[in-house]
């Protein structure tokens, strides 16, 4: 319920500036932030949806490193960036998503499991 009002007021707002300045800033705070912090702030800022490539691929660099690289993100932490999910395209799923966790699953099927179930959850409520 929160995210969706700061999505709308975000909508509303005629300065991109300014949306692109919030944006850096909750980039940086899931960047530096432990869990589950991070997974608030990775989602909060997703709802900026900013259409460029760069930010957007810093993004979802950062959903992977927090999620499934460093560590396996628990479920809870995925669920809660359940925006960022939303809003994955078709070509992120295509060339990064999928192939990267079909090579965490395979390498670490007990570990992963929990992990990536909840994303493919996540993606199915998108």
């Amino acid at each position: 319920a929160l995210a969706e009002r700061c999505r709308q007021r975000l909508e509303h707002s005629s300065n991109s500036g300014n949306r692109q300045t919030v944006a850096a800033s909750f980039l940086k705070v899931a960047k530096e932030a432990s869990s589950p912090t991070y997974a608030s702030a990775l989602a909060l800022g997703s709802v900026l949806n900013t259409e460029e490539d760069q930010t957007r691929a810093a993004w979802l660099d950062l959903f992977l490193e927090k999620s499934l690289q460093t560590t396996f993100a628990p479920a809870s932490e995925i669920s809660t960036m359940q925006l960022f999910l939303q809003n994955v395209t078709q070509d992120e799923w295509d060339n990064s998503l999928a192939s990267i966790m079909g090579l965490k699953l395979k390498a670490n099927p007990e570990r992963a499991f929990e992990t990536i179930k909840a994303i493919l959850d996540g993606l199915k409520n998108a």
